[in-house]
């Protein structure tokens, strides 16, 4: 009988090549996906405090910090769907905005 060697593990380990596949190398077929974009939440900027008469526009009282310029689009999402909003004029701590799309109503919730 021959004497058995002992075979040492490599402490050294060499890098593994990843091997290409005929797949890989045609460049339609990369899988290089950008990340998508992330959504940024909802601001609350204030409450509906008066609707005009004929409903074109709103007075919106702010809420304390909060920055609105003019020609900014706001929403105000309520149980009869999205209220689209754009601001006019500033006067703090109120602001005016003509309605856009749909019907607001006093005491709802705005948000940039």
């Amino acid at each position: 009988m021959l004497p058995h060697k002992k075979v040492e593990a490599s402490t050294t380990s060499q890098p593994v090549a990843k091997k290409e596949s005929f797949w890989s190398r045609l460049p339609f077929f990369h899988s290089k996906k950008k990340a998508p974009p992330h959504a940024q939440g909802l601001e609350r900027v204030g409450i509906i405090r008066t609707v005009g008469n004929d409903g074109s526009f709103v007075i919106i009282e702010m809420e304390p910090g909060v920055v609105v310029p003019p020609g900014r689009e706001l929403l105000v999402v309520g149980s009869s769907g999205v209220i689209h909003l754009k601001s006019a004029e500033t006067q703090p701590p109120y602001f005016i905005a003509d309605v856009v799309s749909g019907e607001p109503m006093a005491g709802q919730i705005v948000q940039q």
